[in-house]
């Protein structure tokens, strides 16, 4: 289940493409699981020091007192999103959730805090495209799976992807549903 935190509240029903994948494609895989989205913009005199981790990890994650992951934080050059992993779950299952590998290919950054270096081929963007997400993937009126969420946001973009992810962005819902019917 996906949730919106109090940051959320009053911004746009849109995040970031990655964190949207990497949160739908968990929601899917553990429906029983919660997942709390927020963000905070970066204060300006923490900017370079949060591009140095930009650069360096794909995401950090912030560990409980026993270890377990809690939360996955996503840096961008202007601000940092979160996703919170809540459930009375074991620390094995947060560690599968979480994707955290095993000890040796994460750096520690601080007790509670480490970090996921890039697999190779991967890099940090300097571009933030948005997508959007509604908590529960209801978006008012449009109804679709992670799946074919995950479908439309990665992948070869085709003109159909396309116009599908410039309906949504517009809330033009009929449209959206209309271009989701249409096949490949």
């Amino acid at each position: 289940m996906i949730s919106f935190g109090i940051t959320m509240q009053d911004a746009p029903n849109e995040l970031p493409a990655e964190v949207a994948i990497w949160l739908l494609e968990r929601a899917e895989r553990y429906p029983d699981v919660e997942f709390k989205v927020d963000y905070w913009d970066i204060p300006d005199e923490e900017v370079d020091f949060n591009n140095k981790l930009r650069l360096r990890f794909s995401r950090l994650i912030e560990l409980r007192g026993w270890g377990a992951p809690l939360t996955v934080r996503f840096v961008y050059p202007k601000q940092s999103w979160f996703v919170r992993i809540i459930g009375d779950l074991t620390p094995m299952k947060r560690t599968e959730i979480a994707e955290m590998p095993p000890e040796g290919e994460y750096e520690v950054l601080s007790p509670k805090l480490v970090g996921i270096p890039f697999k190779s081929g991967e890099v940090p963007s300097d571009e933030v495209e948005f997508v959007p997400v509604e908590p529960h993937i209801f978006m008012t009126g449009l109804v679709m799976t992670g799946a074919e969420l995950l479908d439309i946001t990665t992948g070869q973009p085709t003109e159909r992807k396309k116009a599908i992810m410039e309906a949504m962005v517009q809330k033009d819902w009929d449209k959206a549903k209309q271009l989701l019917k249409q096949r490949h």
